[in-house]
């Protein structure tokens, strides 16, 4: 995702938030192959569950959240106002990610916009649908809120609303993962999480620090099973590895899997984890033994060409993410794999959600 264009949408939905008086705003990209929605921004005090981040909510839950925008003719109108949330709808929306608040919801906005380049579409469940839902924006106001809103208030955050509306759809606009992608990306997660959980009650230094070496391994571990390469029948992952960057951008590895490839890992001190340490950004190496020859024949003075080092005789294809926390990288995932071009662009986001 773009991230200056991010911050842009941000700071816009924020000023939305602001202006509105609304006590909640939250904003969900609609991933249209598998269902689900997608937090994208969130203002004001929700409850959330704090293991709901990547895919918010089960598929049969947003169809009913898609259905109610249908009947109302929300996505036509792109703004629906409803002055008391009708008990009908309460029920049937009840559980869904935008209504988790720690008060009942008295009023709500909810401004729904398409997707750009997008005629038509399959539901969930295989049924032709010309749903073009990309982005949708709920402003709930909770019964203690006094304010309601006016006709002119109402007008104005239409007009906000709609500046925002572009920039929106260029960040809706890119690689969407699989249901069956998205769901596994989602579990595995869970799966951490309750082993990071297992690490953070220990008080004893020497057993956290092996409890945090398995935890890594776990992690490269679960990555090679989880992006899956496409190519032949014989396509598959080399390995994966896991390198900690330090304040200088420096990496050191932590995890290698399988394990018996961590010698010729640890052999390559530089290379594309080396560059990804550095410059922060994914890099990805379609072919190897190409991009080794132009290297070669540039003889290293291309600068947009990152030093290659060969860890495994095997690799083709290699993906290098880093992982970031606030502006600073703190390290970096690798994957390879054995044939050309098998790593495609949903396999980069679904690297990048992983990371």
């Amino acid at each position: 995702m773009n991230r200056e264009l991010a911050a842009v949408a941000e700071e816009g939905l924020k000023e939305l938030w602001e202006f509105s008086q609304a006590d909640v705003l939250t904003c969900y990209f609609l991933n249209p192959h598998s269902g689900l929605l997608w937090l994208f921004s969130r203002y004001g005090d929700v409850n959330y569950d704090a293991q709901m981040h990547g895919p918010l909510t089960y598929p049969g839950q947003t169809e009913r959240l898609l259905q109610i925008i249908r009947e109302h003719r929300v996505l036509e109108k792109e703004l629906v106002f409803f002055n008391e949330m009708p008990p009908a709808l309460s029920q049937s929306i009840s559980g869904v990610p935008p209504f988790i608040i720690r008060e009942s919801v008295n009023r709500a906005i909810w401004i729904v916009f398409g997707r750009t380049g997008v005629q038509s579409l399959k539901d969930t469940y295989g049924r032709d649908s010309t749903q073009e839902i990309g982005i949708i924006l709920f402003l709930n106001y909770r019964a203690s809120n006094k304010t309601a809103p006016s006709e002119n208030l109402k007008r104005e955050i239409g007009v906000r609303s709609q500046a925002l509306k572009k920039v929106l759809q260029h960040l809706v606009d890119q690689p969407c993962i699989l249901h069956e992608d998205a769901w596994r990306l989602r579990n595995m997660s869970l799966r951490f999480f309750r082993e990071l959980e297992g690490v953070l009650v220990v008080g004893d230094e020497q057993i956290v620090g092996r409890k945090l070496e398995e935890l890594c391994v776990s992690i490269v571990r679960n990555a090679f099973n989880l992006i899956l390469p496409e190519g032949s029948e014989n396509v598959g992952n080399v390995l994966c590895t896991l390198t900690m960057v330090d304040p200088r951008n420096q990496g050191k590895l932590l995890a290698c899997y399988p394990l018996q490839k961590r010698p010729a890992v640890e052999h390559a001190s530089s290379g594309i984890v080396d560059h990804v340490c550095r410059a922060g950004q994914i890099y990805m190496i379609e072919d190897t033994k190409k991009y080794a020859r132009r290297w070669t024949e540039s003889g290293g003075r291309d600068i947009s060409l990152p030093k290659y080092v060969p860890c495994d005789r095997e690799t083709c294809c290699e993906l290098a993410c880093p992982l970031i926390v606030g502006e600073r990288i703190v390290g970096v995932l690798n994957i390879e794999a054995n044939e050309p071009a098998a790593y495609k662009k949903h396999h980069i986001l679904m690297t990048l959600q992983l990371a």
